[in-house]
């Protein structure tokens, strides 16, 4: 009986994250994917400890014009201010605000977009559906 209440535990415990190392590369994944594939994209995020050191790069995935103004990470702002053609990709440093704590920690940013259509003027928000994820490097 007792062997059946820990089998149980340990499937319980799997089913909430209780073992976050054997899929710990799933997030990761999962966040590059939709990133890659947002209307304005991140393609790549290198967060640092050093602000002037934390690089992003934004992709326009629309067919229009777009001008990107601001973006938010886990509440800190980063002001881009550049406006890109259908495809087009753009590095933005992380000024002197946006880091990470520790080098060799894992972030999880809550992340929004602030952009405008330049053809209509409209302006437009995008509120990430996955958190951007990745390693914090030095």
């Amino acid at each position: 009986m007792f062997a059946v209440v820990v089998i149980i535990a340990i499937i319980v415990a799997g089913v909430l994250g209780g073992f976050p190392a054997l899929y710990s590369g799933t997030g990761d994944r999962e966040s590059a994917a939709y990133w890659a594939t947002a209307p304005v994209a991140i393609t790549r995020s290198h967060f640092s400890t050093d602000p002037s050191r934390t690089v992003l790069t934004f992709r326009n995935n629309n067919n229009y014009p777009i001008f990107v103004d601001r973006a938010t990470f886990a509440g800190i702002e980063l002001v881009i201010g550049r406006t890109l053609s259908p495809g087009m990709d753009v590095d933005v440093s992380g000024g002197t605000a946006l880091a990470c704590p520790v080098a060799g920690a894992r972030y999880y940013y809550n992340t929004t977009i602030y952009y405008d259509d330049v053809e209509t003027g409209s302006k437009l928000t995008l509120h990430g559906e996955r958190q951007l994820i990745g390693l914090c490097e030095q």
